[in-house]
């Protein structure tokens, strides 16, 4: 090495010491001053690790006087290098010596960092490539944002997801009967939002009660975090910065409906603040006045009205919306789309044009010959050639199948009520079980009251002992002794058991180990998040676990135990719902057998009655009663009366006949109304099950599996296999970066398959969407990580010394999310393999197919290499920049084209329905139009950079 004083040259060792500077030199030592970094290092001159930094024509760099240049040549004054070129800002001529170069000047840039002698070992060049290609696949992928939800790929779910999460800011109505997943479907639309760049702030507005299990669902099934935002937290982040609105510290924000129904200034902030996306779970709770009413006084709609106008998207969730007709029902379609739904009389009016719709497409869907009254009204609503055309044929066939489906797609696509408005139920959804009561009915002992008092209707809260021995209620309570019993005679099977609070769980839990040495475990509000996930994991496991699961009210909240197929009521609710949202957790999609529930009650008390009114008056245990509800709230007088007097015989039977009377009807009166157009949208059909295929084809694969193994292992995560694909990570003693993505510091299992993390929910849930995921493919594309390498290639069918230089470039462009260029044109890899001729072997030699035969090059034998081959190193980046172009005018050609089917065939559509569907806002064509207009231009100013090198050498020895 030949130093002279003003050099500028960096060292191998510790490249983050910046451009350092030669201040001294002799025959042994050299000093180096890295001013950046305010250090100095002394070497011995025969062994020091140092590169000399050189530019070249065309490079851009920055200058001590913080201006950038582009340098056009480079002279050698006194072995020190003058750069001459100008300015990128004002293009002024400007000669710049090398030590007035900026001193913090970064060597990233792939040629930089190969000629200073900075490289990485060889699995890292590999690794990039395969992380951009990746990344470009999951951008481009139709599904992106439904790939990673730990949820159970339910058809009808993925497709109203996949149908409102690409729209624009969606505005609808999620109405699914309980047990349907209103919940997941929200979720995997904000997931979808977010992910893909339409939507960055989002605020859900919850009745308090469901805010944990929304907190729960989100993070376990999204891995969203959303902040609850109250009063006190308000208070506290104002405290902070006093002149900041405090809901703009997070981006994803829950409050409750009790909270945001009263006056206050942040509930007035509140209103006031951007939002992308707002969501509000148990709309009928958000209460109209009565029609002409002044809306003064009822404070939660006023703020939802308001949130409404002043957001682009909203989403209202309802498993109990008003037969269409009711005020409140177009209240709530008013709040999505004023515009459209402005008038109530008007709407009535248009409302029996729905039941015609309905009745032509009942018949359609039967097969039935059509009436000449609906043969005039179908072709009044499919007034097109075709149309007309299909109608006369479906009348003449005798098999009407083909054209029923076909006239079945017309009305769906021009006159559905599906655009603003989704509801499924359980007689157009299938995959249910079938669910079975068992009574078991226990002695009621005198230590037990019968009525009902203050304290509720659990039997154990009405414990009086009438002796002195004042045992504990769960010793004398005969219920806890069939319970021991009934888990002797299933000992191989899980059972959940529910009741009303966490004090019973707890003794519950407790009773059944002291009396019997049973194995259980509870699962309660007062645990934390982590508690309640080894609890439910000690069930969910097969071996040396939990028979039993002790469940308080929270039991019945988003939990997924369809794995086991008993369930044990130990007491039972007061509200319909709420039992029905028990019976849920092993009523799902999925569930393989036949869903058996007892119910052990003290006879002659206020539990007896709940159970006879449940089964006699609704059959609310075999059968899903979306009725019993209303029933239970316009007897609600009686029903009090009856369970505190439950011996009263005569008038429970009178009651029990009432209340099944009322539920009948009401339950002709709902199927009657049923808009069978309605729920063949919401359904899907073939395409909800073209996009549980997709999905699941993507989760049968293994390729994300090995992809992460190599990951954990080269950058020093801790890994050991569970089983065959789960996985326990822990943070390594000499991980390659601090802070892995989503890595937890006491480590954590994880899991490939869905099924698993299912079943066994303290697994994370790994997808191409997962956020260690994503963050690894971030981290190894934004980086500098394997962008250069030097490797020897054991090949003796070549002559020594021959060489090839492997050549990355990415096509990108800087356009906004909003406008989803990244579905057609994500940053695209472009692979070269070039001999010392310039020649590409890229189609020849396949990626990878040399990484088995390269070795990593010692530090002293890759400086040599980068030395010798410099020259003609550069010459190669040359001839590749020059051939790249073709490639990349293929790739953006190809995606332009994409992009205009898919757009301008979008647009089309909705333009054409437009004219016959008003819910198609005027606001989504105009978006459509810019969006197309904006992508084109964007692609147009597509730019190729240099993504990575290696330079890879055979060698014999």
């Amino acid at each position: 090495m030949s130093f002279s004083i003003g050099q500028r040259w960096v060292s191998q060792a510790e490249l983050d010491l910046g451009l350092g500077t030669v201040i001294g030199a002799d025959n042994r030592f050299v000093q180096v001053l890295f001013p950046g970094a305010e250090e100095t290092r002394q070497y011995a001159m025969d062994q020091a690790p140092l590169m000399r930094v050189e530019f070249a024509p065309g490079d851009k760099i920055q200058s001590l006087e913080e201006y950038e240049f582009i340098v056009d040549d480079v002279e050698v004054v006194s072995d020190t290098f003058v750069y001459h070129g100008r300015r990128v800002d004002n293009d002024e001529p400007v000669s710049v010596k090398e030590i007035m170069l900026d001193h913090h000047v970064r060597l990233n840039n792939p040629e930089a960092r190969l000629f200073t002698g900075a490289y990485d070992r060889k699995h890292w060049f590999s690794l990039r490539l395969e992380a951009h290609q990746k990344k470009a696949e999951l951008q481009t992928f139709s599904l992106h944002g439904l790939l990673g939800a730990r949820a159970s790929l339910i058809p009808h779910q993925l497709y109203i997801a996949d149908t409102v999460g690409k729209r624009y800011a969606p505005r609808v109505l999620l109405s699914d009967e309980v047990g349907l997943g209103k919940t997941i479907e929200a979720g995997l639309i904000i997931h979808q939002q977010l992910i893909s760049g339409r939507s960055s702030r989002v605020l859900v507005v919850l009745p308090a009660s469901l805010q944990h299990q929304w907190l729960v669902e989100m993070l376990r099934r999204f891995n969203l975090k959303f902040a609850i935002f109250d009063d006190q937290r308000c208070e506290a982040e104002a405290e902070s910065d006093p002149t900041k609105n405090v809901f703009e510290n997070e981006q994803l924000i829950f409050v409750n409906q009790e909270w945001l129904g009263k006056a206050g200034k942040w509930q007035t902030m509140l209103t006031q603040t951007q939002w992308d996306l707002v969501v509000v779970d148990e709309a009928h709770h958000v209460t109209p006045p009565e029609q002409g009413a002044a809306t003064d006084g009822n404070l939660l709609f006023e703020q939802v009205q308001a949130l409404g106008k002043a957001t682009k998207g909203l989403i209202l969730l309802t498993a109990t919306p008003d037969q269409l007709g009711h005020y409140g029902h177009f209240a709530r379609l008013n709040l999505l789309d004023p515009n459209r739904f402005h008038d109530y009389d008007a709407y009535k009016a248009e409302e029996l044009a729905y039941q015609d719709i309905a009745d032509i497409a009942n018949a359609l869907l039967n097969s039935e010959s059509l009436t000449a009254q609906q043969i005039e009204s179908l072709s009044v609503m499919l007034s097109d050639e075709e149309s007309l055309t299909e109608i006369n044929q479906y009348q003449i066939e005798d098999d009407k199948t083909e054209l029923a489906e076909s006239l079945i797609a017309r009305l769906l696509d021009r006159h559905g009520t599906g655009r603003i408005m989704f509801r499924n139920s359980r007689h157009g959804i299938k995959g249910f079980p079938e669910r079975k009561v068992f009574a078991h009915p226990q002695a009621r002992p005198e230590d037990f009251a019968p009525n009902v008092d203050v304290l509720g209707i659990q039997p154990e809260l009405q414990h009086k002992p009438q002796t002195s021995d004042h045992k504990p209620w769960w010793q004398v309570d005969p219920r806890v002794a069939w319970l021991c019993d009934f888990l002797k005679g299933h000992k191989e099977e899980k059972v959940l058991v529910i009741c009303a609070n966490a004090h019973t769980a707890m003794q519950l839990d407790d009773a059944l180990f002291e009396q019997e040495g049973l194995r259980s475990t509870v699962f309660h509000e007062g645990m934390t998040i982590v508690e309640r996930d080894k609890a439910a994991a000690y069930f969910a496991d097969e071996e040396n676990s939990a028979q039993a699961l002790i469940c308080s009210e929270i039991g019945s909240e988003g939990r997924n135990f369809q794995f086991a197929h008993h369930l044990v009521l130990f007491d039972l609710p007061a509200n319909p719902d709420l039992l029905e949202q028990r019976i849920g957790r092993l009523d799902r999609i999925g569930q393989t057998e036949t869903v058996q529930i007892h119910v052990p009650y003290l006879e002659d008390s206020a539990q007896q009655v709940l159970f006879e009114l449940y089964h006699n008056s609704f059959n609310a245990f075999e059968k899903t009663s979306t009725t019993a509800r209303v029933v239970f709230e316009q007897f609600a007088e009686q029903i009090s009366h009856v369970l505190a007097e439950p011996t009263a015989d005569i008038e429970l039977a009178q009651l029990i006949e009432d209340c099944k009377d009322k539920n009948d009807a009401l339950k002709a009166e709902v199927e009657k109304g049923r808009d069978r157009l309605l729920e063949i949208n919401s359904s899907g059909g073939d395409k909800a099950k073209e996009i549980c295929d997709k999905i699941e084809e993507i989760d049968d694969s293994t390729e994300l599996m090995a992809f992460m193994t190599q990951v954990w292992d080269h950058f020093g995560v801790n890994n050991e296999e569970k089983s065959s694909y789960s996985y326990i990570l822990k943070p390594g003693d000499h991980m390659m970066t601090e802070h892995f993505p989503s890595l937890l510091s006491d480590g954590m299992t994880v899991c490939f398959d869905r099924d698993t993390a299912l079943a066994q929910e303290d697994q994370h849930f790994l997808s191409w969407e997962h956020p260690m995921t994503t963050g690894v493919l971030d981290m190894l594309t934004a980086s500098d990580l394997g962008n250069t390498s030097v490797c020897l290639l054991k090949n003796k069918k070549l002559p020594a010394g021959t060489y090839f230089l492997e050549v990355n470039f990415l096509v990108t462009t800087n356009a906004p999310r909003h406008l989803q260029l990244h579905r057609y044109l994500p940053n695209t890899p472009i692979r070269m393999m070039l001999d010392k001729n310039g020649n590409d072997l890229a189609s020849k030699v396949k990626q990878g197919s040399l990484d088995g035969s390269l070795k990593n090059v010692k530090k002293t034998m890759a400086t040599q290499l980068i030395r010798a081959l410099k020259d003609e190193v550069s010459a190669l980046i040359s001839s590749a920049n020059d051939n790249v172009g073709e490639q990349a005018d293929a790739i953006i050609a190809q995606a332009k084209q994409t992009l205009l089917a898919d757009r301008q065939q979008e647009l089309s559509r909705m333009q054409a329905l437009q004219e016959v569907n008003p819910s198609i806002r005027d606001e989504e064509i105009e978006f459509l139009k810019t969006q197309i207009d904006q992508c084109v231009a964007e692609m147009d100013s597509a730019q190729v950079q240099l993504d990575a090198l290696r330079l890879i050498v055979v060698d014999h020895s």
